[in-house]
């Protein structure tokens, strides 16, 4: 996977002004790394990003977040490597673009919160846009991932059925990746309310859904559950009938985690001081369904 992400450095136009960096670049804060690297555009920001640490660039390794291991992100997104990077761009661009559609500007400079950050992913690809980017997560390994990796206090651990966050804000921008896919009913309610409290009025809130169609391929056996007919056809029947389905394996110790699929209906009819956008879809990942708030 290294030597995947590392190939890009072989082109000319990104070794020089790696190169250069290392040479000339002052590299004394995380901002002032992100801002060396930021005029390649956002996709070789990424794939320098997904790379590090590259022992060709020491102080450009020293200086931004390590990416986390190849059994970290198998483990704990499904994908690795260049892979990941197409996927997780996808989304990223297609904020970029229903925030800038909908708002007359763009992205830059924003203060953005990534609600579920995971182990960084996204708080590495955002970091293009703004040096204002932060990120809260219910799993105390998430966020010693991030702070392990560099971002330090700009991750902070969040009740896993959140009343508040543990940031003031408010935030102009709010992203969401596979997390409203996982929860219970009234763990949806509980953060779309916990969200909108640290968002700015007019503050723009992208989240992921799954559609219908992800309880046909898991019951066919192709995702990460074990194949049940008799689960998935209620799942479906949920969505059909109530528009929100919910699937839990361990209603035990995690009651409020499972897996989830929810209609633009269900969603619509069930918002409180937030308000549909726009909705929008990758065919790289198309069991994710973009779906952008706006905070009223």
């Amino acid at each position: 996977m290294k030597e995947d992400m590392q190939i890009h450095s072989s082109f000319e136009h990104l070794s020089t002004h790696m190169q250069n960096v290392e040479n000339l670049g002052d590299l004394s804060s995380l901002p002032d790394a992100f801002d060396a690297i930021r005029p390649l555009g956002l996709e070789d920001f990424g794939a320098i990003l997904w790379a590090m640490p590259d022992q060709k660039f020491p102080k450009l390794s020293e200086a931004l977040p390590t990416m986390a291991t190849e059994d970290v992100q198998n483990l704990w997104t499904g994908a690795s490597g260049f892979r990941l990077l197409e996927q997780s761009l996808s989304f990223v661009r297609a904020c970029a673009a229903s925030y800038a559609s909908a708002q007359n500007r763009g992205l830059a400079g924003q203060k953005i919160l990534d609600f579920g950050c995971g182990y960084g992913r996204f708080l590495r690809l955002f970091s293009y846009f703004s040096d204002e980017v932060y990120g809260v997560d219910p799993w105390d390994k998430s966020i010693e991932q991030c702070q392990a990796a560099g971002f330090g206090d700009r991750v902070k651990l969040s009740e896993a059925v959140p009343e508040d966050l543990p940031f003031d804000g408010p935030f102009e921008f709010i992203f969401a990746f596979s997390v409203f896919t996982h929860l219970s009913e009234s763990s949806t309610h509980a953060c779309l309310n916990a969200l909108r409290a640290v968002a700015a009025d007019d503050a723009l809130f992208m989240l992921t859904l799954r559609p219908i169609e992800f309880w046909d391929v898991a019951m066919a056996g192709h995702t990460h559950l074990n194949s049940d007919p008799k689960k998935m056809k209620q799942c479906i029947k949920d969505h059909r009938e109530n528009g929100f389905a919910y699937y839990c394996t361990d209603q035990v110790t995690s009651p409020n985690y499972g897996d989830t699929s929810i209609s633009m209906e269900w969603l619509a009819n069930n918002l409180s001081g937030w308000e549909v956008v726009s909705v929008d879809r990758s065919l790289k990942d198309p069991y994710q369904r973009y779906v952008m708030l706006r905070a009223i």
